[in-house]
């Protein structure tokens, strides 16, 4: 599915990352007050692009995480978004990213996109969360992504 950037809502794509120990990671929003400043990895999509191929852009440039270069991780991306959620100016799509071979688990996370004109990267840093403790410091936008997770994975 192709999605244009047109008119006056925006669309952003991105990854839940769940690690071994059923563990999401989440990356430190900068310019965001504690304790609410973490997030999952999304960003905007750029014309002519679709979803997924914004999700891997986003989830590279946020974290550093190459999807397209490492097969453990290619294998084990959801192929459809998983859970979307809209806000008052878009509309926003996760695909989730199954690291079943632990691969993200000492891995060097970093950030090579930037904040505004403020020269610090978007993201400053990489912590695993529980779902439930996902709840006490995530977005207030993405609350609606621990009950999903929580009904996913509680089963």
């Amino acid at each position: 599915m192709k999605i244009e950037k047109g008119g006056k809502r925006l669309v952003s794509s991105g990854f839940i990352i769940r690690g071994k120990g059923k563990r999401i990671l989440l990356g430190k929003a900068d310019g965001h007050k504690e304790p609410y400043c973490w997030t999952v990895f999304k960003g905007q999509i750029e014309e002519g692009e679709d979803l997924i191929n914004t999700a891997i852009r986003e989830l590279k440039e946020e974290s550093g995480i190459d999807i397209n270069s490492d097969m453990r991780l290619n294998k084990n991306i959801s192929s459809n978004y998983v859970y979307s959620y809209n806000l008052h100016h878009k509309d926003v799509y996760l695909f989730i990213l199954e690291d079943v071979e632990g691969a993200l688990d000492s891995y060097p996370f970093s950030c090579s996109s930037i904040w505004g004109d403020t020269g610090n990267p978007e993201i400053s840093n990489y912590q695993w969360f529980t779902v439930d403790e996902m709840d006490n410091y995530i977005f207030p936008s993405q609350r609606g992504l621990v009950e999903f997770l929580k009904n996913k994975y509680n089963k």
